[in-house]
């Protein structure tokens, strides 16, 4: 580690440990050497002033965003002529929508240049946690750290190095199962596997970004492989980058799996510098791509389904980990305006599929649509929550929360005895408990966090009851309901079993992330431990602590 990023984490450490000691008023931050003043740009664009750079404040457009490519979006105060066509501006393609999911993904590129070498191996974690806990994760990670070479998967006409064998072994073995929901069957047309792979022999690109893919999943577990993993993710999005720009239409098939994949990628593997604000960028690149392809009723492909349906399983993790000027500068659509938008594509029955069974039609959500468009919503005014709340924040947080109450009652009167099925279910309930938890105390602000205890347990028990259908390093859990309950829990039990379902799921989907997040909540729990209080869930709505977490 370099002697700059050891700067950037004592700074970053210091400063969480200073909100985390909000209710110290005489603890101050370490005073520096004061620095020659000059003159802030008050008006200038918020990308400059995240490469700090000075801009010339020149709009719609600035010099320095026109000259890189890059998004310029300003501050609210700053008012700006829309842009359009006959303006002058053109970025040499068919409209506006070219130029913008070319500039998210440029700005993704700017910000891989600043990382010339991976961050180092995410630290050990010390748990007390019961010893037949601890045996079980330890049996799953153990098995996790044995690469694969009694199988090597092959790409039709590609002959791979074996460094690329290697990483493609492991995107075959862990991530597109991580990717498959427990009720889609492997043989099924619609399972990630059958739709994903074949394009990994027709597109380099794609290729390129299912070897970055395994190489992360690689690095979780050995030092070894971390840059040859950021590598392998800086040269997929150059690839990107040019496709796009040589790209007829901006959204062809192998564009739309490209971003998406590199969404979920971002939302893995902290280890190489990705994180959810990372995700953001390639989630709003998706939603470009999504608008773009037009997608008519009465029904979508069984590709375009898939990959709609991973964005909106990505989309609430994603709102809740991402950098919140990502969202206040609208670079993230919000779900209010996604799901209104595409309730339709999302809806109907697919092409030649007139079935009423939402497992069919749902390859990878099943039963969990509306479910997690509410976390989604809900995520979202949490984020942007002002104080003292908007009359429009409260009437919409006290809608959310009647509809999950009715989503529950659909759920709780579905009858199946499908174990695949009822794991979905159960997933969907957990998520909308989550809900429950953020809407409760938006409507209500007083609201005791001892009178929530009953839904932080109702989400263990969904848990649980997955755990006694599947072994746990099988079973695919939320990881917002995770950081959700995880962050409204105030007892030891509570914990320890939360602890035990982030270790499986790190386990499951070698997700330094997931790791990351649980390294948070075991600093605001011993918090809560040492002086009673209840940090944790006031962070849960503070958009500042919630932005250190993303970092």
């Amino acid at each position: 580690m370099t002697m700059e990023q050891n700067t950037m984490e004592r700074n970053t450490y210091h400063n969480y440990q200073q909100i985390l000691d909000f209710q110290k008023p005489e603890s101050q931050l370490k005073q520096r050497k004061a620095r020659k003043k000059f003159k802030k740009s008050l008006d200038g664009c918020m990308c400059c002033k995240k490469r700090r750079k000075k801009c010339d404040e020149s709009k719609p457009i600035c010099k320095a965003c026109d000259r890189n490519g890059l998004d310029c979006e300003w501050p609210k105060h700053v008012k700006v002529k829309l842009v359009k066509e006959e303006d002058g501006v053109d970025d040499g393609k068919n409209g506006e929508n070219e130029f913008v999911l070319l500039a998210q993904l440029l700005n993704i590129q700017l910000e891989n240049e600043n990382v010339k070498s991976p961050p180092s191996t995410v630290e050990s974690f010390d748990f007390d946690l019961p010893d037949s806990l601890l045996h079980e994760v330890d049996q799953a990670a153990e098995s996790n750290k044995i690469l694969i070479r009694d199988q090597n998967y092959t790409i039709p006409g590609i002959e791979l190095s074996h460094e690329d064998q290697l990483c493609y072994n492991q995107f075959i073995k862990k991530f597109i199962p991580s990717v498959t929901a427990l009720h889609c069957e492997d043989d099924s047309p619609a399972s990630p596997y059958n739709i994903l792979t074949p394009f990994a022999a027709t597109h380099p690109l794609v290729r390129e970004i299912f070897l970055a893919c395994g190489a992360t999943l690689l690095c979780f577990n050995s030092d070894e492989f971390h840059q040859l993993a950021h590598d392998k993710y800086v040269h997929s999005v150059n690839l990107l980058v040019q496709d796009l720009q040589n790209s007829p239409n901006a959204c062809e098939d192998h564009l739309f799996v490209s971003v998406q994949i590199l969404q979920t990628l971002c939302l893995r593997d902290k280890n190489i510098g990705l994180n959810a604000t990372k995700s953001a960028s390639h989630l709003s690149a998706a939603y470009e791509i999504l608008k773009k392809r037009r997608i008519e009723t009465p029904g979508p492909s069984i590709l375009d389904r898939l990959l709609i349906e991973h964005f909106v399983f990505n989309y609430p993790i994603t709102i809740m980990l991402c950098h919140h000027n990502k969202l206040a500068s609208n670079s993230v659509p919000s779900p209010f305006q996604f799901f209104e938008e595409f309730d339709k594509i999302l809806t109907v029955p697919m092409i030649n599929n007139n079935s009423n069974d939402p497992w069919t039609n749902h390859p990878l959500l099943g039963m969990t649509l509306k479910a997690i468009e509410l976390s989604a919503k809900c995520t979202w005014i949490c984020r942007l929550l002002q104080h003292p709340i908007p009359e429009q924040d409260l009437l919409l947080s006290s809608d959310l929360k009647f509809q999950c109450y009715e989503e529950l009652k659909v759920l709780n009167e579905v009858k199946n005895q499908d174990r695949r099925k009822l794991v979905n279910i159960s997933f969907a309930k957990s998520i909308l408990y989550g809900c429950l938890i953020i809407t409760k105390k938006i409507c209500d602000w007083d609201i005791k966090l001892e009178e929530l205890q009953d839904e932080v347990n109702k989400m263990i028990e969904e848990y649980k009851f997955c755990y006694s259908l599947y072994e746990p390093h099988e079973v695919l859990i939320s990881i917002w309901c995770l950081f959700v309950s995880g962050s409204a829990s105030m007892t030891m039990e509570q914990r320890e079993y939360l602890t035990y379902g982030f270790l499986n799921i790190a386990s499951k989907i070698n997700s330094s992330l997931t790791l990351k997040i649980l390294k948070y909540l075991k600093i605001i729990w011993d918090e809560d431990s040492s002086d009673k209080s209840h940090v944790g869930f006031e962070f849960l709505f503070d958009t500042t602590v919630l932005d250190i977490v993303c970092s």
